[in-house]
């Protein structure tokens, strides 16, 4: 496990361009931290998939999802998610995605119409906009929780929908490496 956390911080400090004591308080503070990092640990190995494994998007695509994933922070911060004893979205895992896919679209080669991300960063897109879609799903979030009716059901039902429509860009764990056939318009 240790050397997986290891491989874990390295792989964050080349991307972030962090120093490995900055990752590693962020993902584990400076309490000792064992059994939060004994945690990420699981959520790591629970997703992992080979490392060779890569999934194509185009740039349209790419930013659909950045965009998506924008909107379930908004739906958890609107919704008072992390407020709750046991928050729906782990913003660490949001984060993680958002800053992937970013990373991603800024180092893309020149002239090229397909963004490659990590199946890891495929696999955080894909769970933290399935919490988005299963909240507001069965009406725990919604676009506005204010309690009058003004429209938001039928704004939750769009999101809804283009959340479902966003997730089927995102290969399950179980599917093979795809490329999204969007092309970037010029």
């Amino acid at each position: 496990m240790v050397e997986q956390l290891h491989a874990r911080i390295a792989m964050i400090v080349d991307q972030m361009r962090r120093s490995p004591q900055t990752v590693t308080l962020s993902y584990i503070g400076d309490d000792g931290g064992t059994e939060v990092a004994a945690a990420m640990m699981v959520r790591i190995q629970e997703r992992e998939r080979p490392a060779s494994r890569r999934e194509a998007l185009s740039l349209r695509v790419a930013g659909r999802i950045q965009a998506a994933l924008a909107q379930v922070i908004l739906f958890a911060e609107i919704n008072s998610d992390q407020q709750k004893p046991q928050p729906a979205l782990d913003l660490a895992q949001a984060g993680e995605a958002i800053s992937g896919l970013g990373l991603a679209v800024m180092n893309m080669a020149p002239g090229t119409e397909y963004v490659t991300i990590g199946a890891d960063i495929a696999a955080l897109a894909r769970d933290t906009l399935q919490v988005l879609r299963d909240q507001v799903r069965t009406g725990v979030w919604t676009s506005c929780p204010c309690g009058e009716d003004h429209g938001q059901a039928e704004a939750d039902a769009q999101v809804l929908s283009a959340v479902s429509a966003d997730l089927l860009f995102l290969p399950s764990a179980a599917e093979p490496a795809v490329q999204t056939l969007i092309p970037v318009r010029p």
